[in-house]
């Protein structure tokens, strides 16, 4: 970031260390004045009238696809 050898900071939540490790990677880049777009897998986010309806569950939104976790599981 020193250097300014990228534009735009692109890290991956599920590879970086969950959203703690995100939120302190978006407050380094907001020092430097370097946009976040953000890399994660694709959700299906539900769209009314416009607007982004928020889950009512706990956590972040964010849920599994059963059918992909069964065909990627590990069968050892």
């Amino acid at each position: 970031m020193k250097t300014r050898a990228c534009d735009i900071l692109m890290p991956d939540l599920q590879r970086i260390g969950g959203l703690t490790e995100m939120r302190k990677v978006a407050a380094l880049s907001a020092s430097f004045d370097m946009p976040v777009s953000t890399h994660i897998l694709p959700n299906k986010t539900c769209i009314l009238q416009g607007e982004v309806v928020i889950p009512e569950r706990a956590g972040t939104g964010f849920t599994f696809n059963a059918n992909a976790v069964k065909r990627y599981a590990c069968q050892g």
